[in-house]
């Protein structure tokens, strides 16, 4: 459904681990909505990206999927880091009835 479902299936990657050359590399998502033991998490949810800048502040950008439809959700300028996961849950549990 998805034009590039490697692209999804990267955001939704809850940890990686890797080696490059010498180096190893130990990566976390820290989207709380993909971590299914997360009172965040939201199961209709395909993948996300986490940010924060100076100017935009705390963000949260989403691409879930559901009935047939797949819904994109940007928050930006959340209240607190946290309240960017809070709201997020919020519109997908109101989308999909949960």
């Amino acid at each position: 459904t998805l034009k590039y479902p490697e692209l999804m299936e990267i955001m939704k990657t809850q940890k990686i681990n890797f080696q490059r050359g010498n180096s190893f590399y130990y990566l976390t998502n820290s989207n709380r909505c993909i971590l299914e033991d997360d009172e965040c998490y939201c199961r209709h949810l395909i993948g996300g990206v986490v940010g924060t800048t100076n100017y935009a502040g705390d963000c949260l950008l989403c691409v879930g999927e559901g009935e047939g439809h797949v819904f994109v959700t940007a928050m930006v300028n959340a209240h607190s880091s946290q309240k960017r996961f809070e709201d997020t849950k919020i519109i997908y549990d109101s989308l999909f009835g949960d």
